[in-house]
């Protein structure tokens, strides 16, 4: 998932006595969740009406959409990197072994 499947709503900045937490955008509208900690993002899927928590790290490492997170991917993910490699490596084998068979 990407930034653009969000409406940030703000960040949680407390715990209310009713046991929810409360959580206040930018602009200083506040609002009430019942998950999450201190700290967390609260976003709302765009065009629904579904909420999630989200941990602060993890809505900063959150690519903003789908163009950057296939560059960051292919940059920052060694295991793809190394899928890529093994495959590339695969299909030189494969046509090396064909080749033998003639």
């Amino acid at each position: 998932m990407t930034k653009d499947n969000y409406e940030l709503l703000g960040f949680i900045i407390s715990k209310a006595t009713n046991g929810l937490m409360v959580y206040s955008s930018v602009d200083g509208d506040k609002g009430q969740i019942d998950m999450g900690e201190i700290g967390d993002a609260v976003v709302k899927f765009k065009n629904k009406r579904e909420y999630k928590v989200i941990s602060k790290g993890e809505w900063l490492a959150m690519p903003k959409n789908s163009k950057e997170a296939s560059k960051t991917a292919n940059k920052k993910d060694p295991v793809l990197n190394e899928f890529g490699e093994q495959k590339s490596d695969l299909k030189g084998e494969k046509d090396e072994s064909a080749n033998s068979l003639v």
